[in-house]
C-alpha cells in the first residue's frame, strides 16, 4: 500500500467510525428508550419515598395525604398506584386542598386522597414527571 493510500484508508477509517456511532446510537432509540424512563427514575428519582401522613379508614378504603421530598424540579404529568400490576383505585378527594400541580423541590405534602384498599402492603405507587423533552420519568415513591 503506498503512502497517499494509507493515508487516504486513515481519513476514510477516521470519519467513517463517528458516523457509523451516531447511526447505531439512533438506530438503538427504539430498544433502550423504553427502558430509560424507570433507570432514570430509580438513579435520579424525582422524588423521595412517601409516608403516609393522616390516614382515616372509610367504608370502600382510606384517605389519606403523602409525605414526601421533591429533589429534581420537573413538571408533574401523574400519579399511578397498582398491586401487582393490577391498578388500584386511587384518586383525589373532592373538595381537597392543593391541586395537583408542579411544586418546587423541598419538602412536600400532598392533598388528600383516596385509596379504594384498605391495605396498604404490597401496594405500588409511582410518580410520572417530565424532566426530559424525550421520555416521561418514572420514579417509584411507595414502597
Amino acid at each position: 500500500m503506498s503512502p497517499h493510500e494509507r493515508r487516504q484508508f486513515a481519513i476514510n477509517f477516521t470519519w467513517s467510525w463517528p458516523a457509523v456511532l451516531t447511526l447505531l446510537f439512533l438506530a438503538m432509540l427504539p430498544i433502550w428508550g423504553p427502558l430509560l424512563p424507570p433507570i432514570e427514575g430509580a438513579v435520579w428519582p424525582v422524588t423521595s419515598k412517601v409516608s403516609f401522613v393522616e390516614q382515616s379508614s372509610t367504608q370502600d378504603g382510606i384517605t389519606t395525604r403523602m409525605s414526601y421530598v421533591k429533589n429534581r424540579d420537573c413538571e408533574i404529568i401523574g400519579v399511578s398506584m397498582d398491586r401487582l400490576g393490577v391498578p388500584v383505585e386511587f384518586q383525589p378527594v373532592s373538595g381537597s386542598l392543593d391541586k395537583l400541580s408542579t411544586r418546587g423541590t423541598g419538602p412536600q405534602i400532598s392533598r388528600q386522597w383516596f385509596i379504594g384498599d384498605t391495605n396498604l402492603e404490597g401496594l405500588r405507587l409511582r410518580f410520572l414527571h417530565r424532566c426530559s423533552p424525550l421520555w416521561i420519568t418514572v420514579t417509584l415513591a411507595y414502597p
